[in-house]
């Protein structure tokens, strides 16, 4: 029993925890020791937490399987520079167009609710890397792989709404992701799938 683990995610048994707080009761634990430990602890926790987060740069590269457009890297990427808490993908919802559509009729449907709606609820890299890992091999799911775009709705550079374009090209084996400014002389078309989140994210790094 003295050897069991007591400090989940460590090595710390329960003989080197009594041993430890011996020292300290002992005073052969300085306080500047002791401080030097919990940096240590600190650092072991941030690296933990590091571990656990996404980064855009590092997800969103040209590489064998997929196709990442410069425009992408210079309005999104370039906005989500540091490391994101992954947001999941509780409360993401889709829908297809019936319709030819520009973005400014698809953002004031009901069910989207308006631009400014869109935008309190835009969507953040993680969780379009979250869909696509889903389908990393062009599967049907909830991207669509029949050569229809699938879209979200991003915040980017200079806090600009802009619309991400993923889609699945067979003859290449890859997902190509595009992002376009709204209306930008692109009009969508019936059978392409708008995804919107139901939860607002206030934060976005």
């Amino acid at each position: 029993m003295a050897n069991n683990k007591v400090i989940e995610g460590t090595d710390v048994t329960a003989s080197q925890l009594k041993e430890f707080f011996s020292q300290v009761s002992a005073g052969a634990i300085t306080r500047s020791l002791l401080q030097g430990f919990l940096e240590q602890a600190k650092k072991g926790l941030l690296a933990t937490a590091i571990a656990d987060t996404f980064l855009t740069s590092e997800y969103f590269v040209t590489r064998p399987g997929r196709y990442v457009s410069d425009d992408f890297t210079s309005l999104i990427t370039s906005t989500y520079g540091g490391p994101i808490i992954p947001r999941g993908l509780a409360g993401v919802e889709s829908f297809d167009l019936t319709n030819n559509s520009f973005d400014k009729t698809i953002l004031a449907r009901s069910e989207m609710g308006g631009e400014e709606n869109v935008r309190k609820h835009a969507f953040t890299p993680d969780q379009i890397a979250a869909l696509i890992d889903l389908k990393s091999e062009g599967t049907v799911g909830k991207l669509l792989t029949n050569g229809y775009a699938n879209l979200f709705y991003v915040v980017g550079k200079d806090g600009v709404l802009f619309v991400v374009r993923v889609y699945w090209r067979a003859v290449d084996s890859g997902w190509f992701v595009f992002v376009l400014e709204l209306d930008g002389g692109c009009r969508w078309i019936a059978g392409d799938r708008v995804f919107r989140n139901t939860r607002a994210f206030k934060s976005r790094r």
